[in-house]
């Protein structure tokens, strides 16, 4: 199998086909992921909760104080 003399990377044909004539050409059809526009590439993501709320500090802390009273270990 014999290799071409011109190579392209990802980026180009990324850059080429979410440019104006890629657009009009809709080529991101053709893509993975098929986005119209294209997401950055480090972007943050919005997450929700991260502890139920049954699982947060002053809910914790109350579980807390009644191991305490149970004699179990010294927790303040």
């Amino acid at each position: 199998m014999e290799r071409h003399p011109i190579s392209v990377s990802h980026e180009t044909i990324y850059q080429f086909v979410y440019s104006a004539d890629g657009r009009k050409n809709e080529l991101w059809k053709y893509l993975p992921e098929r986005r119209t526009r294209r997401r950055p590439r480090h972007a943050r993501r919005r997450h929700g909760r991260r502890f139920p709320p049954n699982l947060a500090f002053y809910t914790a802390r109350t579980w807390l104080l009644d191991v305490n009273s149970l004699g179990i270990g010294n927790v303040s």
